[in-house]
């Protein structure tokens, strides 16, 4: 997000060069810049013991694609306890395991994503009120459904890719 406005006294921003980080929006009157800012999510591959991933399709969803599960970081909560939150809260899953890969930038959203492989107990899948669905797939026949070059794909393609990293 990028501030025109103060958020605190509500005067008009102007650019001023801080250091290397170039031209930044500056309060004058608060005396403080305030640095363009975006959101932190995590975005989960759930592997089943059996090496199968749970791929998903958001509630109301316009498009064909698939995904994985994913969602915002919580104030005061670490990147892994948010990924185990979502597991639970989106597929009824429990986390076992939590491996930290990468991060995504995601510029739909304006968003940066920490993609996690979560190795989960497997059972059967309850997905919430935010899904439509929620299956169980190989990760090659995710990658088919799932838009190309997106988070979603490229963490799937780095789960297929690293098999040591399967439960």
């Amino acid at each position: 997000m990028h501030s025109i406005f103060c958020p605190l006294c509500g005067a008009r921003l102007t650019a001023r060069t801080l250091g290397d980080e170039g031209d930044v929006p500056y309060c004058e009157h608060c005396a403080r810049p305030f640095f363009d800012s975006f959101s932190s999510c995590v975005i989960c591959a759930a592997a089943a013991p059996n090496g199968r991933i749970a791929v998903l399709k958001n509630a109301g969803s316009k498009s064909d694609f698939r995904g994985l599960v994913a969602g915002y970081i919580k104030p005061g909560e670490s990147a892994e306890e948010t990924a185990v939150r979502e597991i639970a809260e989106e597929l009824g899953q429990t986390a076992l395991r939590v491996i930290p890969v990468r991060t995504y930038w995601f510029a739909r959203g304006d968003q940066l994503m920490i993609g996690m492989i979560v190795h989960v107990n497997g059972g059967e899948l309850v997905p919430s009120c935010e899904l439509d669905s929620a299956e169980w797939m190989t990760a090659e026949d995710a990658l088919a459904c799932m838009h190309p070059g997106g988070p979603a794909y490229r963490l799937t393609g780095h789960y297929i890719a690293h098999p040591e990293q399967h439960p």
